[in-house]
């Protein structure tokens, strides 16, 4: 049996490292891509997130107005031997108008998985996620760091939060958070609080004591 023992762990650990990452449940997508801001105003929910992205980094940057919201490209080159071809992050906004409160929604994606008119939802059916969503949706989900990230940011602007750096997040560069924080310029807006990390890196940046 000991002679056996290693070939079966080996196995397993194949088997494992060959399994594709699990599919969210709708409630998982739900919770990631959707919240609620009280108390406010469509059109203050979408200006804060068009200056979630323009703070990151403006360049290139292009903005398409939607009737609820917009949808953002960000261009960036990717270096393979012999070529440098051009992809996008893409976000979509949807911000829908409740009595005094919004419905936000925020759906991240990359030019090889383009945002599909079928996660473009109407009042009626905000909520409703189509039959195939599946079939989609896993490739947006490596990036659930960055909702958290990027609606965070959006409660700041609001004077809901604290802004959060790309520099605070030890993992910044890895596949959770490459839409924001990939190639970002980690700006941060006038008139925004900061977390005490925050506050110690933007100090030691400008040259300062803590």
């Amino acid at each position: 049996m000991r002679g056996l023992r290693i070939p079966l762990l080996l196995v397993l650990i194949l088997y494992g490292c060959s399994q594709p990452a699990p599919i969210p449940t709708s409630e998982q997508w739900a919770g990631m891509t959707q919240r609620r801001f009280e108390m406010a105003h469509a059109d203050e929910i979408i200006d804060a997130a068009r200056k979630v992205l323009i703070f990151d980094n403006r360049r290139n940057l292009k903005f398409d107005t939607q009737s609820n919201g917009f949808v953002a490209r960000r261009g960036y080159q990717v270096y393979i031997t012999g070529s440098a071809p051009f992809e996008y992050f893409i976000f979509e906004v949807t911000a829908i108008q409740d009595n005094d409160d919004v419905r936000a929604r925020l759906v991240i994606s990359t030019s090889s998985t383009p945002v599909s008119t079928r996660y473009t939802f109407d009042e009626g059916d905000y909520w409703t996620l189509p039959p195939d969503w599946h079939d989609d949706v896993q490739s947006r989900w490596p990036y659930h760091e960055a909702y958290d990230l990027f609606f965070a940011r959006m409660a700041a602007l609001l004077k809901r939060g604290a802004w959060q750096l790309c520099a605070e997040v030890s993992d910044a560069s890895s596949r959770p958070y490459e839409p924001l924080c990939l190639f970002s310029d980690d700006n941060v807006p006038p008139d925004v609080s900061l977390t005490p990390k925050g506050e110690t890196i933007l100090r030691e940046r400008k040259g300062l004591k803590p």
